[in-house]
């Protein structure tokens, strides 16, 4: 049941007249058809990238960390089986590799060793182009790539505010 102030406030002129000049400035979102659904049910999405270069997604599982890589028609296939730590974050830097945080940071692994990584990847071939390791991270979350190649990692496991972590010069983590 709903509680009677909610009943009249809903029912209040004047918050009907809020309402509605709120829904007309939204932007009305259109039903997107699906493109891929992954095959293997172990699959765990999380993080997300879109190569515009090769017209092609990728897709990082947060339970393995293993990465497919989906063409716009649905085609599907495993880019890097990787280690079986979580990849969150996903993205395409200026160099054109695909790169991603890598935690352990939720897992109960972490009370042994935490791992919190920043990694990428050629993308023709999948493999390791350059790893970093971030050891003052709690739980890295999402990155994003300046335009001079600088990476910005958010650590969800920080707190409130998520620090600026950068990839300085010979890839060392700086910051």
């Amino acid at each position: 049941p709903v509680p009677d102030q909610f009943t009249k406030l809903a029912n209040d002129p004047e918050y009907q007249a809020l309402i509605k000049a709120m829904d007309a400035r939204l932007t009305k979102a259109v039903k997107a058809r699906r493109v891929a659904k992954i095959s293997d049910p172990e699959f765990f999405p999380e993080g997300i990238a879109y190569d515009p270069k090769g017209k092609q997604l990728f897709i990082a599982s947060m339970r393995d960390g293993r990465i497919w890589k989906l063409s716009l028609s649905g085609k599907q296939r495993p880019f890097n089986a990787g280690e079986a730590i979580p990849r969150l974050g996903l993205t395409i830097n200026p160099k054109g590799e695909l790169c991603t945080v890598e935690t352990n940071g939720f897992l109960k692994a972490a009370e042994s060793k935490r791992i919190n990584r920043l990694r990428c990847f050629t993308i023709n071939s999948g493999q390791p182009a350059r790893s970093v390791m971030v050891p003052d991270a709690d739980q890295l979350n999402d990155l994003v790539f300046t335009a001079d190649g600088t990476a910005y990692l958010s650590d969800s496991g920080g707190g409130a505010i998520a620090p600026a972590l950068m990839m300085g010069a010979g890839g060392v983590a700086a910051g």
